[in-house]
């Protein structure tokens, strides 16, 4: 009788330890948001959305934020899909923005990791088969491959394409990272053009980001092609005067070409229904950021009515770091 009573206080131990571990596993470690559906977990959410330790995650048309309760923040950018975790995201495919605010964020893609420390902080990750292209528009980021000590640091305006090197080390590719990236931003710039189906106030955007990487990509493709040519007539010696005049002047326009391909990682990452027209005149139109008319929009996260039926912005929802939270 002894030994049952104290096996069955065991039990009831071993029963309550379990189903606290079960309740802490399962405490919210965030929230997500987006204007268009967007996959959380196992449901496909428009709107908003509670985040849970190893949620897989998945945007579609427009980018999803994702503010944790540590206070990191990311955005998983157009058609890109990965997993957050309490302590990173991880970035399967597509692109995201890793920012510090104050407290540091971390990415995974690739076993590579991304880590923004410094407050202001700004970088978008792009992970593709041939490695993981790093753009960081504002501080720094501290980039390794995991498991090691090794650490390299890229600063602001630096853009590079990083390769496991060996059992410790990256490669890291300066030149062709922008090319890289554009791959990527090729995918979302066609995903954006489809959301305009749904969301004719995204046409102007579109259309602006369309015209803007059709722009980007013809001069990269160019630079390549002329540049390759240039090197190797450099390796075989018959290189002239006149082609390294001309690959200096390869070499600043692909500095103005970076800028720009920055520019429109920033700018497919900040993507939101913005233009709507006005009830009863299309040839007016008003912004999220100033309209008076609550039966146009809801205040609280919910959808608007037909015919828009989409939700509000992130910064319109409470508890997702804008205004009135």
């Amino acid at each position: 009788m002894s030994w049952s009573r104290h096996g069955a206080v065991a039990l009831v131990a071993l029963f309550l330890c379990t189903s606290a571990l079960v309740a802490a596993s399962g405490q919210p470690i965030g929230l997500a948001a987006s204007e268009s559906n967007f996959a959380a977990g196992t449901a496909s959410v428009r709107g908003q959305a509670t985040l849970f330790d190893g949620d897989p995650v998945r945007s579609q048309f427009l980018p999803t934020r994702l503010h944790l309760r540590d206070g990191s923040r990311y955005v998983l950018g157009i058609a890109s899909e990965g997993a957050i975790y309490r302590d990173h995201l991880l970035l399967r495919s597509g692109s995201a923005e890793v920012a510090s605010t104050g407290r540091a964020s971390r990415l995974v893609a690739s076993s590579i990791s991304v880590t923004a420390d410094q407050p202001g902080t700004s970088a978008t990750v792009y992970a593709a088969k041939d490695g993981v292209t790093v753009m960081v528009r504002k501080g720094e980021v501290k980039v390794a491959r995991l498991g090691s000590t090794r650490v390299t640091t890229l600063g602001a305006g630096r853009s590079a394409t990083l390769r496991v090197n060996g059992r410790e080390g990256l490669t890291v590719d300066s030149d062709n990272a922008v090319v890289a990236a554009s791959r990527v931003q090729a995918a979302q710039i066609a995903r954006l053009t489809d959301a305009t189906k749904n969301y004719t106030c995204l046409e102007t955007k579109a259309n602006s980001l369309s015209r803007t990487y059709s722009s980007l990509s013809g001069q990269l493709a160019v630079a390549q092609v002329t540049r390759s040519a240039i090197q190797q007539r450099i390796a075989a010696g018959d290189a002239t005067p006149a082609d390294m005049r001309q690959m200096n002047d390869i070499n600043d326009n692909m500095r103005t070409l970076t800028r720009t391909s920055f520019a429109l990682s920033e700018d497919l990452g900040g993507v939101i229904l913005q233009h709507h027209p006005g009830p009863g005149d299309p040839s007016s139109s008003h912004t999220i950021h100033g309209h008076t008319t609550p039966e146009h929009h809801g205040q609280h996260g919910h959808s608007a009515p037909p015919p828009h039926g989409h939700m509000l912005p992130p910064h319109h929802i409470p508890g997702a770091g804008g205004p009135g939270t």
